[in-house]
């Protein structure tokens, strides 16, 4: 017995058992009604029993094709779970952030948000730096620098 099974195979298996036919599924796939079936003969060698009746009109699931068509079913369920998170893990911002703003500013324009946001991205790591002293992003690894300036406008040019 083989246990090298992929997840194509046993795809292949699992619409082979949905369709009732080859064609079907070759039809659905871009590949020939003889290679789904040389695939569903090969994967019949892999697990070392047959799976399925093949008639002239129809293929049925034998009682091993049966048993291993809901046991693969969950495999491809869970697989296809997993996938999802780590899909969506991919595409969830991560890592540490570095932000410095005057300290007035972020307590009322910072602050208030940062547990929303790292609720809506748990991956993420904020690091705050409240100062209202002149720091050099590049040299202390600053990602979002917050600098206010003002300007008093004398009426001069």
């Amino acid at each position: 017995m083989n246990y090298d099974v992929s997840l194509h195979d046993i795809k292949l298996f699992l619409m082979t058992h949905q369709f009732g036919n080859f064609s079907e599924v070759a039809r659905r796939l871009d590949m020939t009604p003889s290679s789904v079936s040389r695939k569903m003969n090969q994967l019949e060698e892999k697990v070392g029993t047959k799976l399925l009746h093949r008639h002239t009109r129809a293929i049925s699931l034998t009682e091993e094709g049966i048993a291993f068509a809901k046991h693969s079913a969950e495999i491809i369920r869970q697989y296809d779970l997993v996938s999802q998170r780590i899909e969506q893990k991919a595409d969830s911002p991560r890592g540490t952030v570095k932000i410095s703003a005057p300290v007035a500013f972020a307590r009322l324009h910072i602050s208030p948000f940062l547990s929303e946001l790292l609720e809506l991205y748990p991956l993420l790591n904020l690091e705050i730096h409240q100062t209202d002293s002149f720091m050099d992003p590049a040299q202390e690894a600053i990602d979002l620098l917050v600098r206010i300036y003002w300007y008093v406008f004398t009426g001069t040019y």
